[in-house]
């Protein structure tokens, strides 16, 4: 899971909030025990199982229903090769500087390199752009290894907040929201509540202005704005409602953040569990490109049966089959390697699909291909999910004890560099994954804990007993 903020692509996004997390949104899924997905499923004698819909919601990174929005890593330029070239020219383009420092901050598209990192925010901080100002500030402050640099944040900080003012000043909805935020918190600007609820209060109507008029993004912070009770009234309920018009407006975060809020219920924001409206959202987000949606949808059918899908009443389980067979085949091509699995899985227990051990291997071998490819780029998730295969699985691997082994450690180490470089989502894996140790370290534990809420993960502060921090934008 991508813990340091996705980046939103400066002023180039007038209107637009400062992104909604997700990361390219790294999964957690493989430190959280998997159970079985459909009647199907219990009734075979094998020992794998599919990911169930909490695992699936880690895995679309869903658990950032508590972290402020913001546009997808490189949105202003695409891949990271473009926002290198966008950001390197000669007349810099500073929306994809601020992109790129994201990029290079979480690891996406290549090697985390946090002074790269430092050096496109500060390119689009010396431009004024001001998100570029504020990225800077938190990568000094998050990343133990720019702990000597801490005490140019609140400068950098300060300047941000000047920026998102003078954006205010000039109906940009989403920086009064951010200024307000800042203004809460007190970093870097005098803390002022009074002066918080008044840049809220200005920004809020100028959001569900945009986001009537067709705006994903101010959608997106709306659906946070309503969640947090900024500038009005708290009110969970249509904070999701919002959340699934900027679905349909085409923010796939916010598709991930609906149908994983109605699949599995009460959360931070309190949201009576709906399975019949998951589908909806992951549907559109499968729609838009987002394998991963494609892959909950296929397992909600499969828990659910044809009631989460398509199908007419006379052949509703045979179409409920199909569907989950071409949705995972739809995302095993995306390169998902959970899809692959279950391709594999369902193929080997003949579990709505003819047995055949031979047709299966394809996909193991998939799953295992995609599985060490990321786990050599950095991914601890997916060193922790090829681990339980060597371990236990033998899905297209042969068991290897030792070699588990070694996958475990290299997971947790990424896992441990991840959380040092800022991001939350590795603080919570690395956490999970050390709650299953006997006997487990509860100081370290506890330490991982204070750590994702100092990164901003709200659902850790709440369950510390520190209640909601300021908004972090």
């Amino acid at each position: 899971m991508n813990g340091a903020r996705p980046v939103e692509a400066s002023s180039a996004h007038t209107g637009a909030p400062p992104g909604a997390e997700r990361p390219s949104l790294a999964a957690v899924s493989a430190t959280v025990t998997p159970r079985p997905t459909s009647a199907r499923a219990q009734k075979k004698p094998t020992a794998v199982v599919a990911l169930g819909a909490f695992a699936v919601l880690l895995a679309a990174g869903a658990l950032a229903w508590t972290v402020w929005p913001k546009p997808p890593l490189g949105e202003a330029c695409g891949t990271r090769t473009l926002c290198e070239r966008d950001c390197g020219r000669k007349e810099k383009d500073l929306a994809a500087c601020v992109a790129l420092g994201g990029l290079q901050w979480s690891g996406s598209g290549g090697a985390r390199d946090l002074d790269a990192a430092a050096v496109s925010f500060a390119a689009a901080c010396e431009g004024k752009v001001a998100r570029g100002c504020l990225e800077l500030a938190y990568l000094y402050e998050d990343a133990t290894g720019l702990a000597a640099k801490a005490s140019l944040a609140p400068e950098l900080r300060r300047r941000a907040a000047v920026g998102y003012e003078q954006r205010c000043e000039a109906e940009a909805g989403h920086a009064c929201i951010v200024a307000g935020a800042l203004y809460a918190s007190g970093r870097g600007v005098t803390k002022s509540t009074p002066r918080a609820h008044e840049l809220y209060a200005r920004g809020r109507p100028a959001l569900e202005q945009q986001c009537t008029g067709g705006s994903a993004h101010a959608c997106a912070l709306l659906s946070y704005v309503h969640a947090r009770g900024l500038g009005g009234s708290k009110d969970n309920v249509k904070s999701v409602e919002v959340s699934e018009q900027a679905c349909q407006l085409g923010d796939v975060a916010s598709c991930m953040l609906a149908g994983g809020l109605y699949a599995e219920g009460p959360g931070i924001r309190e949201v009576p569990k709906d399975a019949a409206r998951a589908p909806a959202s992951y549907r559109r987000a499968c729609e838009l490109g987002e394998a991963r949606a494609c892959h909950a949808l296929a397992r909600l059918g499969a828990e659910h049966g044809s009631s989460s899908m398509t199908a007419s009443d006379g052949n509703a389980k045979a179409a409920s089959v199909a569907d989950t067979v071409a949705l995972e085949k739809k995302a095993c091509e995306a390169e998902l390697a959970p899809a692959c699995a279950e391709l594999g899985r369902m193929t080997l227990a003949g579990d709505g699909v003819p047995a055949s051990p031979k047709e299966a291997e394809p996909w193991f071998a998939k799953d295992v291909a995609l599985r060490e490819k990321g786990c050599a780029a950095g991914s601890g998730d997916d060193c922790v999910a090829l681990a339980e295969n060597f371990r236990s699985l033998g899905h297209g691997v042969k068991i290897d004890a030792a070699r588990a082994r070694e996958l475990d450690e290299r997971a947790a180490l990424l896992w441990q560099q991840g959380c040092d470089a800022g991001q939350w989502s590795e603080c919570l894996a690395l956490r999970l994954r050390l709650e299953k140790e006997t006997p487990p370290d509860p100081k370290r534990i506890r330490a991982l804990r204070e750590r994702e809420c100092a990164l901003g993960y709200e659902h850790t502060c709440k369950r510390l007993g520190l209640g909601m921090p300021p908004p972090r934008p």
